[in-house]
């Protein structure tokens, strides 16, 4: 009876798979906080061609406002709070899953929500900043990490997963001008994003594992028993004969 087995000592997320994570996710920030001082300070109605309404994307077929309406912020409170998720959750999107995935694929699918969102709203709504766009993310990541990291046993993960989500999404207090529904219909997206990520490349990321045969500590046991005994006995025998010789 083979009483070997293997522990996964490596796997994809061990390292960073991409490198530039940290510049890629800082230049798109730092695009963010380009679009929104133009939309502060007017220049050029710029605050009247990025920002999206249910009226304008919906009714005025002006569909290119889902996406540049992530792009700005209503004031620096609101910029600030999501520039640090952002920073974050871009780099961890980038350096594990490349600059395709974040920022180009992300924001495409952002956009995508963002309209979805916008037939809940009144018409003329403003629907601005990029928490929808960080609540993707998030959920993107962290549902290829349940399916990715095999070190931990199924039900580790997913509680792990969990306490993380209520951690980083949960709202500490509410706002009546936060658009929460953004906000989870983004994490739904980038959670579905992320499972149909997984088995899209399910045999790529499962190359990156590395398993190590180990023995088990019981067998160790045994065999160090097995081996005191046959000691003994050896021991045992050449006693009986120095005795009766």
């Amino acid at each position: 009876m083979d009483l070997k087995k293997y522990e996964l000592k490596k796997n994809y997320l061990s390292k960073t798979q991409y490198s530039n994570g940290w510049l890629i996710s800082l230049s798109f920030i730092l695009i963010i906080i380009i679009f929104s001082n133009l939309h502060w300070e007017k220049y050029f109605d710029f605050n009247f061609s990025l920002e999206a309404t249910h009226k304008d994307v919906l009714l005025k077929n002006k569909y290119w406002k889902a996406w540049t309406t992530t792009l700005i912020h209503s004031d620096t409170t609101h910029l600030l709070s999501n520039i640090s998720m952002l920073l974050f959750w871009g780099f961890m999107s980038t350096a594990y899953y490349g600059p395709i995935f974040y920022p180009f694929i992300s924001f495409f699918i952002n956009g995508l929500l963002t309209i979805i969102v916008l037939n809940f709203y009144p018409e003329n709504t403003i629907l601005v900043g990029s928490s929808g766009l960080i609540f993707f993310l998030g959920g993107h990541w962290i549902t290829l990490y349940i399916f990715i990291d095999r070190r931990f046993s199924f039900p580790t993960r997913l509680f792990k997963a969990f306490g993380v989500g209520i951690i980083l999404f949960f709202p500490s207090t509410f706002s009546p001008n936060t658009s929460y529904l953004a906000h989870y219909l983004g994490l739904i997206g980038g959670i579905t994003w992320g499972f149909f990520h997984f088995f899209y490349k399910k045999n790529k990321f499962r190359e990156y594992e590395n398993w190590v045969e180990c023995i088990d500590e019981e067998v160790d046991i045994l065999e160090d028993l097995e081996n005191d005994f046959h000691n003994d006995s050896n021991y045992d025998d050449t006693n009986k004969k120095n005795y009766y010789h």
